[in-house]
């Protein structure tokens, strides 16, 4: 198990925006909440890989409450989201 993944949503959510160039924030603060899912394919696919979700980080999945990395990344979407329109 890698000791630099976050083990929390929130410690996803930092990790997230402390990568992220300011385009990028712009980018999803201003995507509609509902349309999100445009970023299943790319952004979170790389954040699963990067966030150790199919290679053993359990803690990750059971805080953000989901059954597997598809659903954790897309609450991880939704909560990046959520903080840059502090919602």
């Amino acid at each position: 198990m890698n000791n630099d993944w976050p083990r929390t949503l929130d410690e996803a959510v930092k990790a997230c925006l402390s990568t992220m160039t300011p385009e990028e924030k712009e980018l999803i603060k201003f995507t509609p909440e509902d349309r999100l899912i445009w970023f299943h394919f790319d952004w979170a696919v790389n954040m699963r890989n990067e966030f150790g979700m199919s290679e053993g980080n359990a803690d990750l999945l059971e805080s953000c409450g989901a059954s597997n990395p598809d659903e954790t990344s897309m609450i991880i979407v939704e909560a990046v989201w959520k903080e840059l329109n502090r919602i």
